[in-house]
């Protein structure tokens, strides 16, 4: 048991030396400002896991962190993937210069009103069998969107 401890312990260490704000407090810089946003990093992420019950859907598939309240506005759906990104992944993926392609399947963006494009995209994927790729598509046809007709329920 106490071995279990210790490799927790070095765990817990190894994941502090790699925030800038454990290296800097380590390496004797005391500035107040770096030991708030330490705090304040670790309030967030316990305030964001804590309370209700998360569905799956609402973490980003590249890093794994739930997404802030509201969603749309923190995080994009890609129409070539349909994974959600946080706006996080999406900074860091530009500032690698993928500015015209998708974070995670790596192809390139479709323009928002190219409805044809887009919808051909979501039926390919719904015909292999992709579940996320049915919703998609039977939220276009109920509300009526992508060009599609509106289907109204009898």
């Amino acid at each position: 048991l106490p071995e279990e401890s210790a490799d927790a312990d070095e765990g817990l260490v190894l994941r502090q030396s790699m925030s800038g704000v454990a290296a800097a407090a380590r390496a004797g810089g005391s500035d107040e400002s770096a030991d708030l946003g330490g705090a304040g990093g670790n309030l967030q992420q316990r305030l964001m896991t804590s309370g209700h019950e998360r569905q799956e859907g609402d973490a980003c598939t590249i890093c794994f962190l739930p997404v802030e309240m509201p969603m749309g506005e923190h995080s994009r759906t890609n129409f070539c993937c349909l994974r959600r990104v946080c706006d996080g992944c999406i900074l860091a993926a530009q500032r690698r210069g993928i500015y015209s392609r998708c974070p995670f399947c790596r192809q390139p963006f479709t323009r928002l009103d190219d409805h044809a494009s887009l919808l051909a995209m979501v039926r390919k994927r719904a015909n292999k069998g992709d579940a996320r790729a049915k919703k998609v598509l039977g939220e276009q046809y109920y509300y009526g969107r992508l060009g599609v007709a509106k289907d109204v329920p009898r």
